[in-house]
Formats: structure tokens, sequence, C-alpha cells
């Protein structure tokens, strides 16, 4: 199963909105599914952060080049 990973920023016109606009319409006290989220929502900065320190450790310590890394 593949899962969508949804970046927003401080001037996202799409993804807070309409977050928003679910919760002030009472929206958010259902469930479809059985629970596994196929989207995952992340702060753009916090990715970029994510990045960074992944990038200083591969810089630093050779051994773990080449290996596959998440980030969660």
């Amino acid at each position: 199963m593949y899962r969508l990973l949804v970046l927003y920023s401080p001037k996202d016109r799409t993804i807070i909105p309409g977050i928003l606009a679910v919760m002030e319409r009472g929206q958010t006290k259902f469930q479809i599914g059985d629970n596994c989220n196929l989207f995952d929502y992340s702060y753009v900065e916090n990715v970029a952060y994510a990045h960074v320190l992944a990038a200083d450790k591969m810089a630093s310590d050779n051994k773990i080049s080449g290996e596959v890394g998440i980030c969660t």
C-alpha cells in the first residue's frame, strides 16, 4: 500500500482552510475505513530540517552512507 505525504506551509491556501472548515462544521466525529491513513501531513520546514539532519549525519559518519533512512 502506498502512502501520500502532503506538505503544508505558512501560506497554504488549500490544506489548512479545508481542515478548519471541516472542524467548524463538526464533521470530525466519524471514521471511514479501517483507520489506516493513506495520507500523512507534514509541515514543510520540518521535512526540510529532517533532510538537513540526515545530510549532516551522512557527512560526519560514513558508516551510514548507502543505508536507507525513514523520517517519521
